[in-house]
């Protein structure tokens, strides 16, 4: 009798040991998703356009937002391809307040309300906005190829092609000027026929870095209302990945979250180009009581050679489409 309960306790020692031991493992893969997490195009950004400088981004951005200035003469940025003119054609300063309304109130515009209504219906990735275009597929059968990486490859290098198409294309026409000194234009549709509006922003960032601007990118819960949360799921090559991002639910709206590829492009003369699209992947599974919807977007950011690469050239493009409430 005696030799059987030592058995027993035997056994739920053993019992109890492994029950340990896979908590460990799942502390463990835990810890190890975060850390993915952390990795995003913006950090990647950094490792593109020179790395870790030694600056503590951290205590910069708190030294600019109590008012301070921005100390560039200590610093020695390496940007590929600096050693010709960004291709941004922006004018203004880029001094806008942080947090305001990204269009001004002081302008009066027919386009104004239109712009704003856009503007509502987009969130951002990895610091580039984003225009939020319908909704989940429905429940329609997909061929397997279309959920492959090198699909989504395909995909990104599409969305990349696309977005130098209508960067090059005429018809843009001036919507308005924000008082930061930003100017947006807005044209209709990619293809002929397609009535959807384009947006593009255009401005220089002065007195900042590229490493500071995508440090300030990358803190996208600083400046994006909409924004919840966000990681990686895959590095697909060395300029390609899988993104997932879940943006807050509104009074009118349930949260949304969006299967991601991004892809960045480094040109020679210094321009960086990041586009998103939306893919379908079995990587990414659809969460209850959050609507799967789909973005379609392009953005380009131009770097500047002015001293210290202390002024930025921008122009952004946004794509957006419906918005399935």
């Amino acid at each position: 009798m005696m030799r059987r309960r030592q058995q027993q306790q035997q056994q739920q020692q053993q019992q109890q040991q492994q029950q340990q031991q896979q908590q460990q493992q799942q502390q463990q893969q835990q810890q190890q998703q975060q850390q993915q997490q952390q990795t995003s195009h913006h950090s990647r950004l950094q490792t593109v356009i020179g790395g870790d400088d030694g600056t503590d981004w951290e205590a910069e951005f708190d030294n600019i937002a109590n008012g301070g200035t921005a100390n560039l003469s200590s610093r020695n940025f390496n940007v590929p391809g600096s050693s010709s003119q960004g291709n941004g054609n922006g004018n203004g300063n880029g001094n806008g307040n942080n947090g305001a309304n990204v269009f001004s109130d002081d302008e009066d515009d027919p386009v104004l309300d239109e712009l704003r209504s856009s503007a509502a219906t987009m969130t951002s990735n990895g610091g580039i906005g984003a225009g939020i275009a319908g909704g989940s597929s429905g429940g329609i059968a997909l061929d397997p190829v279309m959920t492959t990486s090198s699909y989504h490859i395909q995909q990104a290098d599409n969305a990349m092609n696309s977005l130098k198409a209508v960067a090059r294309q005429d018809g843009w026409k001036k919507a308005l000027k924000h008082k930061s000194g930003v100017v947006v234009y807005m044209k209709n549709g990619i293809t002929k026929g397609d009535k959807t509006p384009i947006f593009k922003g255009e401005g220089i960032i002065q007195g900042f870095p590229p490493q500071y601007i995508f440090h300030v990118i990358g803190n996208r819960k600083n400046w994006d209302e909409q924004y919840e949360d966000g990681n990686l799921v895959e590095n697909l090559n060395e300029t390609t990945s899988l993104t997932y991002e879940v943006t807050k639910a509104t009074s009118t709206s349930r949260a949304h979250d969006f299967s991601l590829v991004e892809k960045i492009e480094c040109a020679s003369d210094g321009t960086i180009i990041f586009v998103t699209t939306s893919v379908e992947t079995t990587k990414v599974p659809k969460i209850q009581g959050r609507v799967r919807s789909q973005i379609k977007v392009s953005s380009r950011l131009d770097l500047g050679t002015s001293a210290h690469f202390s002024s930025v050239n921008t122009s952004h493009i946004y794509y957006p489409g419906k918005y399935e409430r």
